[in-house]
C-alpha cells in the first residue's frame, strides 16, 4: 500500500504533456492534501476522506467555494487514476458528489455589449499607458472567445485567408476565428 503523498508525487511525475498550469493545479492539490491527509493510506479513502479534504480547504486554507469544488473534484480524478492503475480499490471517486452552497461551475459570465463598449472607451490614465495593451487583449479575447494562454501563442502565421487559425494549448482543438 502507498500513502496519498506518494500516490500524488507519482501522477505528477506521470503527466509529462500536462501543460504548465495543470502541473502547477496538481501540485498545489498535492501540497493541500499533504497537509491534510498525506500520510494516510491511499486505500483507506473514503467519501469521509473526501469530506475531511473540502473541510480542510475551506476552513483551514481559506479557500473559495468554487476553488475547492474543482480541487475536490480533481482530487477525485486522481482516485480515478489511482483505481486505473490499481494502487486504490475504493470506490469514493465514483459516489462522492461535490455539495457546496453557492457554487455552479456551468455558470457562464457575458459582457453585455453596453460594458464591452465601455471598457473599450475607458481612458487610460497616462501615467499607466502599460493598462492599454491589458484592455486590447481584453477585447480581443471577448471578441475571439480565445484564452489569454491562446493569445499569447498568436502569430502572423495564424491569420490565413481572413481568419485566425489557432490550436488551442489547453485542449489541442482546432479553431477557426473568421475575421
Amino acid at each position: 500500500f502507498i500513502t496519498i503523498n506518494e500516490a500524488m508525487e507519482r501522477i505528477i511525475a506521470d503527466g509529462r504533456e500536462w501543460t504548465i498550469g495543470t502541473r502547477k493545479k496538481y501540485r498545489t492539490l498535492a501540497n493541500h492534501l499533504a497537509k491534510c491527509v498525506g500520510a494516510a493510506l491511499l486505500e483507506e479513502v473514503t467519501e469521509q476522506t473526501i469530506q475531511e479534504v473540502q473541510h480542510y480547504l475551506l476552513d483551514t486554507a481559506g479557500l473559495r467555494s468554487l476553488t475547492v469544488e474543482r480541487m475536490t473534484n480533481r482530487f477525485k480524478t486522481c482516485l480515478a487514476y489511482f483505481h486505473r492503475r490499481g494502487w486504490y480499490s475504493g470506490t469514493a471517486h465514483l459516489t462522492y458528489k461535490v455539495k457546496l452552497k453557492g457554487t455552479n461551475s456551468k455558470v457562464v459570465v457575458v459582457l453585455t455589449p453596453a460594458e464591452l463598449k465601455q471598457i473599450i472607451a475607458y481612458q487610460i490614465p497616462s501615467g499607466k499607458r502599460y493598462l492599454e495593451r491589458v484592455r486590447d487583449l481584453l477585447i480581443f479575447a471577448c471578441y475571439t472567445g480565445l484564452r489569454f494562454s491562446d493569445i499569447q501563442q498568436l502569430t502572423e502565421a495564424n491569420i490565413v485567408g481572413g481568419a485566425i487559425e489557432v490550436v488551442t494549448i489547453k485542449t489541442t482543438d482546432i479553431l477557426r476565428i473568421e475575421l
